[in-house]
């Protein structure tokens, strides 16, 4: 890097200065899984694992390499077939424990990542999908997420003055601590293929986008509803119609705080408003 950049000061540079660096990065992940196939319709499996994701460099700020972040992760899962496989369930608990965890920040003109000392998640997941002899389908899906920040301390972006927070305890970021989505598709022989009708609706509760869980940067709990209806001939082409977000809500897919002359102004990404339309393609 021959010309670091100072989010303070984004206009006037600083003097050039040669800087050489290399970092490398490697690690043993090892895993195991423990299955049982009770019969045909029970099975259940216990599993561990380790991730690795990569270190690197902030470019465009003066900061340090960011270290690899690990985690460990626990999983206990069933999945269950009733009433002639009519019925089924999946159902899984999971517990992460993350090290080094990695953390995207706006600072001033600048995102950079630095590492958190740890974090936990601890998870439960439920799935069902109904399906009868007359083309029909109903599914429905729960998350339950427990995420915690543990010996994390850093400086807000936003409110720089106030120093070091310790942010123990605090939620990660974009991790909602309920989702839940439901469908719907029924189907019906028609001509020389197939015309159905579905719809589907997604919840997520109030998420923050910052680990300083401000209010400021966090979007309320919402739902999307969408619809659809398709036509496909028996060679592999299809029609389709429809529309998403039905209701037209508005919300932050993604949002930050970052840092001007006149204050620090919260900008964001919204998610897609309501969307319509037609599309014509071919499976193979």
């Amino acid at each position: 890097m021959t010309r670091p950049y100072d989010p303070a000061n984004p206009i006037i540079p600083i003097p050039p200065f040669p800087r050489n660096d290399r970092v490398t990065f490697q690690d043993f992940l090892p895993s195991a899984t423990l299955e049982y196939k009770a019969s045909n319709d029970a099975f259940f499996y216990l599993s561990y694992s380790e991730g690795f994701k990569r270190g690197g460099y902030n470019f465009g700020a003066i900061q340090p390499p960011f270290r690899p972040e690990k985690i460990k992760s626990y999983e206990a899962g069933a999945r269950l077939s009733w009433f002639d496989r009519r019925l089924t369930t999946n159902l899984t608990a999971f517990h992460y424990d993350y090290s080094e965890i990695q953390v995207s920040q706006v600072r001033g003109q600048t995102t950079t990542i630095e590492n958190a000392a740890a974090a936990k998640i601890n998870g439960i997941e439920f799935e069902a999908t109904l399906r009868t002899g007359s083309d029909f389908r109903l599914g429905f899906s729960a998350t339950y997420l427990d995420s915690k920040f543990a010996d994390f301390i850093s400086i807000d972006p936003a409110f720089p003055g106030l120093g070091p927070q310790d942010l123990d305890g605090n939620r990660l970021t974009q991790a909602p601590k309920w989702s839940f989505n439901a469908s719907v598709e029924k189907g019906w022989e028609l001509g020389h293929g197939r015309f159905s009708l579905g719809g589907e609706y997604n919840y997520v509760s109030k998420q923050f986008f910052t680990p300083f869980n401000s209010d400021r940067v966090a979007q309320k709990g919402y739902g999307l509803a969408s619809a659809r209806a398709r036509y496909g001939d028996e060679d592999g082409w299809y029609v389709e119609a429809y529309v998403r977000n039905i209701g037209n809500e508005f919300a932050f897919a993604q949002s930050y705080v970052s840092s001007t002359l006149f204050g620090p102004p919260v900008l964001g990404v919204l998610i897609e408003p309501r969307t319509y339309g037609v599309k014509v393609g071919f499976e193979f």
